[in-house]
């Protein structure tokens, strides 16, 4: 372990040492400069410093082993974090929470387990938050809806369960979220529509049941919305017609009702759809059927079809 001390912080150049040692790094894939006792943190592979502070730890598919250290919040700076693709274990340390700097968060694919410390919400500049491919649990806290400037949420392939916080519907700058393969049960709350900046939503292949909220229409620049793989009963609302920047819609695998609404064939950017394995009619309106490219989408979009990643 390199012994040589930099301009950073003793207790950054600590954190760094804490990090090395907890997570196995003498079987890492990659650490110029870890192992050189006459090498400044500042060559150290992965490691990024700017005004003598670490700015950015990026340590992706590198054999990390072990659990995170308490020490990973001593990098008040920090704005970039990357252990990503790795065989981390353990909680999600709620000291994260004190990296006030922090924009992008990545730790999926690993094994973090239990469920996500409320003090970690506590990163308040946070824009990406990445935690999907692992083995987390219990409910999505309400404090998520501390992270205002959260841009993108991707928590999928998870074993959250419970119902959607409302909390996540208060995120007034977000533009994706992924919650699919997890546990979450109940409604889909009318808030959804609360988010205004969305173009992705995924909450496919979970247990979400009721309707599906008409105030979706309100995410005016949607382009992907998937909701297969639940339990959604009552009609599609006709308030899906106002997505105007709609491309892939999936509702398939509910237990939808109904027809088509006449304002989904005027979706001119819809390129996928899929609605079966519901309870829907499948006649299209004989007024429609000459309508364009889209409604001979519609009008297949019942049959088996390949469907768009996520």
């Amino acid at each position: 372990m390199g012994q040589v001390q930099s301009s950073i912080p003793q207790n950054e150049y600590q954190g760094l040492i804490d990090l090395f040692r907890a997570l196995s790094g003498e079987k890492w894939r990659r650490r110029e400069g870890w192992v050189d006792i006459n090498s400044p943190p500042e060559a150290w592979h992965g490691i990024e410093i700017s005004s003598g502070h670490v700015t950015s730890i990026e340590l992706p598919a590198n054999d990390l082993h072990g659990i995170l250290p308490s020490s990973i919040g001593n990098f008040k700076r920090l704005e970039s974090l990357d252990l990503s693709k790795n065989q981390i274990v353990g909680q999600v340390p709620a000291e994260l929470g004190a990296l006030n700097n922090l924009k992008i968060l990545n730790l999926s694919c690993n094994d973090f387990r239990g469920e996500i410390p409320p003090k970690f919400f506590d990163c308040k500049s946070l824009e990406e938050l990445h935690l999907f491919q692992n083995s987390l649990s219990g409910s999505i806290p309400l404090e998520i809806d501390q992270l205002v400037e959260l841009k993108v949420c991707q928590l999928q392939y998870n074993k959250f369960s419970g119902s959607i916080t409302s909390g996540l519907c208060n995120l007034p700058r977000l533009e994706k979220l992924n919650l699919r393969g997890n546990c979450l049960s109940g409604s889909l709350p009318q808030e959804i529509g609360r988010l205004t900046s969305l173009i992705f939503l995924s909450l496919r292949n979970n247990e979400i049941s009721g309707p599906i909220p008409s105030s979706l229409g309100c995410c005016r620049f949607l382009e992907f919305l998937n909701l297969s793989g639940n339990q959604f009963s009552g009609s599609i609302p006709d308030s899906i017609g106002q997505l105007e920047d709609l491309r892939y819609l999936y509702l398939f695998d509910n237990a939808l009702e109904g027809c088509v609404p006449v304002s989904l064939y005027r979706l001119r950017y819809l390129s996928d759809a899929s609605f079966r394995d519901n309870r829907m009619s499948y006649r299209l309106a004989d007024s429609f059927l000459q309508k364009g490219t889209n409604v001979a989408l519609l009008a297949s979009c019942y049959n088996e079809r390949p469907v768009h990643a996520d």
